[in-house]
């Protein structure tokens, strides 16, 4: 929350001399939404890599339990879910540390999401992990102005979005009035 007072409303901030900066009590941020493509940019990388690799675990899962029905014996059994496990974490994890970098996690939340979902995916096709991750990820990305359909997020109206906040960027910005 910021301590800036209402307009019509004094002020009780003396004046300072140099008056084309804000007082220092004051944060300097953008408000009324997201303006870094770049975040946007591993936000939406993130976001869109982990429906991939939810396909990849899809097919596992149903070759596995096609495998293990026809020939069933708990070595197999176990080194299939150890084999989802190892290959849905790694998959994972690189689009885990986009989103990570685009909602601001620390160096292990990233590992943490894989594992789990990792987990999640040997166990139940992982589609509570995914969903979750995801959805932490389009709630950030709604801060950019990006809205989600019935079937989430449309991957052209995001990178049209990038796009514009890249070209918003590299625009001149208008000299302080009275100049």
């Amino acid at each position: 929350m910021s301590n800036v007072p209402p307009s019509g409303e004094p002020s009780n901030i003396p004046p300072q001399g140099n008056f084309s900066a804000p007082p220092p009590e004051y944060a300097g941020y953008t408000r009324g939404g997201g303006s870094d493509p770049n975040q946007l940019q591993a936000l939406a990388d993130g976001y869109f890599g982990l429906n991939q690799v939810f396909l990849i675990n899809v097919v596992m899962v149903i070759a596995i339990n096609v495998a293990t029905r026809s020939i069933f014996s708990w070595p197999l059994f176990i080194g299939c879910v150890v084999v989802v496990f190892a290959v849905i974490t790694a998959l994972t994890l690189p689009k885990n540390k986009l989103i990570g970098e685009g909602l601001g996690w620390g160096p292990n939340g990233p590992m943490i999401a894989s594992i789990l979902m990792g987990l999640n995916s040997a166990l139940c096709c992982g589609i509570i992990g995914y969903a979750v991750v995801q959805n932490m990820a389009a709630k950030k990305m709604k801060e950019f102005g990006i809205t989600g359909g019935t079937f989430g997020i449309k991957k052209n109206l995001v990178y049209a979005r990038i796009e514009q906040l890249r070209a918003q960027q590299s625009m001149p910005s208008a000299p302080p009035p009275g100049l």
